[in-house]
C-alpha cells in the first residue's frame, strides 16, 4: 500500500531524530548557507528587472525632454531672427545648454551597446543645428537679417533636422529592444532561484524540529540544577536588598553580575535590566563636568588590577532616563580561594540633599557678594573681636582705593575721615557699640585716594551675641557728594534769582528818573554857557554812571531787553580786535586763535561785545605789569553730561570761547563769589563789582554756561559754552552815523503815563521840529488820534501803562491809519516787555533811560524806513 505525502514526511523526521545531534546541526548549516546563496542570486536578478525598470523609466524621460528641448530651441532660434526680440534670445540661451545636457544623458545611458552609435548621432547633428543657429545669429548681429532667415529656414536646416529626428528614433528603438531582451533574460532566473529557496525552506523546517527534540532532553537536568540555584540566589537577594546603600558586583570584565533594590531604585532601572551590561558604560560613562570618562580611568577598574580599595566622593551616577546624581562609593576587590581577583563590589549611597545644602549655602554666600557688588554703596563689615574690616568692590569705586592698599583694620578707615568731622563721627560709633543701641548713621567727609573728600552717608547695625554683646558691625556707604553739588547749585541759582527780582523791582522807576535826569542835563548843557556848565556835566556823568550800573544789574538778573540774533563769534572778535588792543594797553600781549570751522550762536551781539570787554577788562586788571590775554574758540561736542559744582552741562553741541591771563590768579574762596554782584578784590572806589556778574548774567540769558579756572600765581581761564544756532550770521555793525539829521516836520502822537518823561519827550521832540499830540493814557490817545483831522506820522508810546498797553493801542491806531509807525520806549525789565510782545525784531524800541540824542536818531530812523507791504495791505500797525 502505497504511503501518502505527509506520511513520507513523517517516517523522514522519526528517521532524522536518531541522527547525532552535530550531524544535524551540520545540515542545518549547509541548509541556511544554501538558502542564503539562492536568495542572494534570486536579489541580485531582482535588482537587475529593477534596473532595467529604471532605466526604462529614465530613457522614456530622457526621449521626451530632448524632443521638447529640440523644438522649443528651434522656435526660440526663428522667433529671436524674426522678431529681434531680445527676451526669445534669452530663452534660446537658455534652452541649448539644457539640451546639451540631456543628450549627454542619452550618450551615456547608451554606454557601449549598439545604442551608442545612434546616440553620438544625436549628437553630432544637434552640434550641426547649434552651429547653423550661432551663424544665423552673427549674420542677424551685422544687419544681414535676410541672409540669417535663409540659414534658419533653408532646406540644409531642415534635413538637419530629418538627420537629428532619425538619429533619436533609432536610439529610441535599440535601447527598447536591449531593455526587453534583458527583462525577459533575468525573469527565468528569478523563478529558477525562487523553486530552489522554497525546497531549501522545506528542509531547514524539518531539521529545526528534529534538534528541538534534542535540545529537550538536555532540559530537564539542567532545570532542576537552575532551581537550586535560584533558591540560593534569593537568600543572596534578600541580604543584598535589605541593605540601604546601593551595591552591585562587577566580573572581571566590568559587567554587572548582581545588584540590590536600592541600587535599581536609584538608577531607575529594573534590576534584570542592570544584569550582564558594563556597569561604567551604562551609569558611569562621563564626569561631573561633562568630560568623557574612559573605563580605563575608573577606580574599580584599577581595583581590579591592583585589589586595592578605594573611596570615592565628587563624580557621579547617571540614571536610566539620563540624568545625573553625585555620589559617594567604596570599591573593594572580589577573590576567590586562591586569592585572584575576579571582580569588584561597589557600595555607594546618593549625595544629593548634603550637595543641596552646600550648594545653598554657596548660592547664599554668592548673593551676598553680588549684591554687595551690585550696590553703589561701600559696604562694610567690622568684626569688633578681631577689629578686621571687610569692604566690598563699591569701595574701590567709590574711593579709587585696591583693597590691597588699605589695611583690612578700623583705623584705615576712621584715619580717612575729615579731621572737623572726626571728634563728632567716631566717638558716636562707639556710643553705639558700648551702649545698647542698635543703629547707627552719620553723615561726614571721607578721603579719596586722590585727596579729595567726599560727603557720604554712613549706616551700620550692630549684632550682639545672645548675651547682648557687640561682636560684629556691618553697614553701608553712600556718596553723596553729586547731591550736595546739587543742593549748592540749587542754593546758587536761588540766591542769583532774588537779587535778580530785586533789581528788575527798581529798573523801571529808577530808569524813568534817569531818563528825566539825562534828559534836561542834555538841555541844559545845550542852552548853558557859563560856569554852572560845569556842575551839570557832572550830574549828566553820575546819571550815566547810574544807567550804566542799573544795565549792569538786569545784565546780571537777565532781565535785559535784548534782541537775539545767530551770530558768528569770530567775526566779533575781528571786529572788536582793535579795541580790545586799547583797552588792555601795550604791556599785554593780545594772541587770539580762531577756530575757522566755527559754529554760530545765537545771542544779543552787544552783549557778546559787553562780555568780552568785561573779561578782557578783568584779565587786564590781573595783569598790572603785562602779560598774555589769550582768546580762542573751537566747536564741543559733549556726549554725555559735564557735572560741576554749581550746574551740570548737558549733552549736545557747543561754540567754545575760552579767555586766558597770565595774571596773579584766584584762590578757592575768590572763586566761590565771583559771579555775585558788587563781588571785587580791587580797592574802594576802583571797581563796582558788576564786571563778571555781568558776564554771567549775558551768559545764563543766551542759555549758555561760564567756566572759571584759576589758582594763585597762575592767571585764570574763563570757559564760555554757548549752544551751537542754525541759520545765517549776521554782520557786527559799525558805530551809527552821528550825522543822520534828526530835525523833522512829521506829527508825532506821544503817549507817556509819567508826567515828567512825557513833557521831556514833547520838549524835545518840538524843539526838533516836530508837531508832538500828548496824552498820559492810551484811551485819552484813541479820542485825540479821533477828532485830529490830519495825518498822524509816528506813535511814540509807553510799552506798559494803567488801562491799555503800548501795544494795544499801537494795534487799535493801526487799523484806522494804515501808515502809522510805532516806536516803543520802556524802562521796565525784559520780562515784563516780553509779556507785552514787543520784542520782535521787527519792533522798533528804545530802552529807557535814553538821551535826547539817541531818542532823535531812534526817531528819525523809525520814520525814515520803508513802510513794509504786508503790513500796508491788511492795513496793519507798521512798526518799523
Amino acid at each position: 500500500m502505497a504511503k501518502s505525502p505527509a506520511q513520507k514526511f513523517a517516517a523522514l523526521v522519526e528517521r532524522a531524530q536518531t541522527m547525532p545531534l552535530a550531524v544535524m546541526t551540520a545540515g542545518v548549516v549547509l541548509t541556511v548557507a544554501l538558502m542564503a546563496l539562492v536568495g542572494w542570486n534570486a536579489w541580485d536578478v531582482f535588482e537587475r528587472i529593477r534596473s532595467s525598470a529604471r532605466i526604462e523609466v529614465q530613457f522614456q524621460r530622457l526621449n521626451g525632454d530632448i524632443v521638447y528641448l529640440n523644438e522649443a530651441r528651434t522656435m526660440s532660434a526663428r522667433m529671436a531672427l524674426l522678431m529681434d526680440d531680445f527676451q526669445w534670445k534669452t530663452r534660446y540661451r537658455r534652452l541649448e545648454p539644457q539640451l546639451a545636457g540631456v543628450i549627454r544623458e542619452i550618450v551615456e545611458l547608451a554606454g557601449d551597446t549598439d545604442a551608442r552609435e545612434p546616440a553620438v548621432g544625436i549628437d553630432k547633428a544637434n552640434r550641426k543645428l547649434v552651429e547653423m543657429e550661432s551663424r544665423a545669429f552673427a549674420l542677424l548681429g551685422r544687419g544681414q537679417r535676410r541672409a540669417a532667415a535663409a540659414l534658419l529656414f533653408g532646406d540644409e536646416y531642415e534635413r538637419q533636422k530629418q538627420h537629428y529626428d532619425e538619429a533619436i528614433r533609432l536610439t529610441v528603438e535599440t535601447v527598447r529592444a536591449r531593455i526587453r531582451n534583458r527583462f525577459m533574460e533575468v525573469q527565468g532566473q528569478f523563478l529558477v532561484a525562487v523553486i530552489v529557496w522554497v525546497i531549501c525552506l522545506v528542509l531547514l523546517v524539518s531539521a529545526w524540529i528534529t534538534i528541538l527534540s534534542l535540545v529537550q532532553r538536555y532540559h530537564v537536568g539542567r532545570d532542576r540544577t537552575e532551581a537550586e540555584l535560584a533558591s540560593a540566589r534569593r537568600q543572596g537577594l534578600l541580604i543584598l536588598n535589605s541593605v540601604n546603600e546601593g551595591i552591585h558586583g562587577l566580573d572581571a570584565e566590568g559587567r554587572i553580575l548582581f545588584t540590590n533594590r536600592a541600587a535599581a531604585t536609584l538608577f531607575g532601572y529594573d534590576e534584570h535590566e542592570l544584569i550582564g551590561n558594563q556597569a561604567h558604560r551604562l551609569i558611569h560613562h562621563h564626569h561631573a563636568d561633562g568630560r568623557d570618562y574612559p573605563w580605563e580611568d575608573c577606580p574599580a577598574f584599577r581595583t581590579l588590577h591592583d585589589g586595592e580599595a578605594r573611596q570615592v566622593t565628587g563624580e557621579v551616577f547617571f540614571r536610566k532616563d539620563g540624568s545625573s546624581f553625585p555620589i559617594e562609593y567604596i570599591c573593594s576587590p572580589i577573590r576567590d580561594e586562591s586569592g585572584t581577583i575576579t571582580g569588584v563590589v561597589v557600595c555607594f549611597h546618593d549625595i544629593t540633599a548634603r550637595k543641596q545644602v552646600e550648594q545653598r549655602l554657596r548660592e547664599s554666600e554668592e548673593r551676598f557678594r553680588l549684591l554687595a557688588k551690585a550696590t553703589n554703596d561701600a559696604i562694610w563689615d567690622w568684626n569688633l573681636e578681631t577689629n578686621e574690616l571687610w569692604w566690598n568692590e563699591g569701595f574701590e569705586v567709590l574711593f579709587g582705593y585696591r583693597r590691597d592698599e588699605v589695611e583690612p583694620t578700623i583705623e584705615s578707615w576712621t584715619t580717612r575721615i575729615h579731621p572737623d568731622d572726626y571728634d563728632r563721627i567716631v566717638p558716636d560709633i562707639y556710643r553705639v557699640i558700648d551702649g545698647r543701641g542698635e543703629q547707627w548713621s552719620g553723615e561726614y567727609r571721607f578721603r579719596r585716594k586722590d585727596g579729595a573728600y567726599a560727603y557720604v552717608l554712613d549706616r551700620g547695625h550692630v549684632i550682639r551675641d545672645p548675651f547682648g554683646t557687640a561682636v560684629r558691625m556691618v553697614g553701608g556707604m553712600t556718596d553723596l557728594t553729586e547731591r550736595k553739588n546739587l543742593e549748592a547749585q540749587l542754593l546758587h541759582s536761588q540766591k542769583m534769582e532774588a537779587i535778580g527780582r530785586l533789581a528788575g523791582g527798581v529798573a523801571h522807576d529808577f530808569n524813568n528818573l534817569l531818563t528825566v535826569i539825562n534828559g534836561y542835563c542834555e538841555l541844559l548843557l545845550e542852552d548853558s554857557r557859563d560856569a554852572s556848565r560845569g556842575h551839570v556835566e557832572q550830574i549828566a556823568l553820575a546819571a550815566e554812571r547810574a544807567a550804566t550800573l542799573t544795565s549792569r544789574l538786569l545784565a546780571f538778573s537777565r532781565r535785559q531787553v535784548v534782541q537775539f540774533k545767530v551770530v558768528d563769534l569770530n567775526a566779533v572778535l575781528e571786529n572788536a580786535r582793535n579795541l580790545l588792543i586799547r583797552l588792555i594797553g601795550e604791556p599785554i600781549e593780545l594772541v587770539m586763535v580762531l577756530d575757522q570751522a566755527l559754529g554760530w550762536v545765537k545771542a544779543d551781539p552787544g552783549q557778546i561785545e559787553q562780555v568780552i570787554m568785561n573779561l578782557a577788562v578783568n584779565a587786564r586788571d590781573a595783569m598790572p605789569q603785562g602779560g598774555t590775554l589769550a582768546i580762542r574758540t573751537a566747536n564741543l561736542e559733549l556726549e554725555k553730561p559735564d557735572i560741576h559744582t554749581r550746574f551740570t552741562v548737558p549733552p549736545g553741541s557747543y561754540v567754545m570761547l575760552v579767555v586766558s591771563d597770565t595774571g596773579v590768579g584766584m584762590d578757592a574762596e575768590t572763586q566761590a563769589r565771583i559771579f555775585e554782584p558788587f563781588f571785587t578784590t580791587k580797592a574802594q572806589g576802583e571797581g563796582t563789582g558788576l564786571g563778571l556778574s555781568t558776564v554771567y548774567g549775558i551768559v545764563k540769558q543766551s542759555e549758555g554756561y561760564i567756566l572759571v579756572d584759576s589758582q594763585p600765581g597762575r592767571g585764570a581761564t574763563f570757559t564760555i559754552l554757548l549752544p551751537r544756532a542754525a541759520g545765517e550770521a549776521v554782520t557786527p555793525e559799525g558805530v551809527p552815523s552821528e550825522h543822520r539829521p534828526m530835525r523833522g516836520r512829521e506829527t508825532v502822537l506821544l503817549v507817556e503815563d509819567e508826567d515828567m518823561i512825557r513833557d521831556l519827550v514833547r520838549h524835545i521832540l518840538e524843539a526838533h521840529g516836530y508837531t508832538v499830540i500828548a496824552a498820559s493814557r492810551g484811551e485819552e490817545a484813541v479820542e485825540l488820534a479821533k477828532r485830529h483831522d490830519g495825518s498822524i506820522d509816528l506813535l511814540v508810546t509807553d510799552v506798559v501803562m494803567p488801562g491799555m498797553s503800548g501795544r494795544e493801542l499801537a494795534d487799535r491806531l493801526g487799523r484806522s491809519r494804515a501808515n502809522l509807525r510805532v516806536l516803543y520806549m520802556s524802562g521796565y525789565t525784559y520780562n515784563e516787555i516780553g509779556r507785552h510782545g514787543v520784542l520782535g525784531s521787527d519792533i522798533a524800541f528804545i530802552q529807557k533811560p535814553f538821551a535826547p540824542d539817541g531818542l532823535m536818531r531812534k526817531v528819525r530812523e523809525v520814520l525814515d524806513a520803508p513802510v513794509p507791504r504786508e503790513h500796508a495791505a491788511a492795513g496793519g500797525t507798521p512798526v518799523l
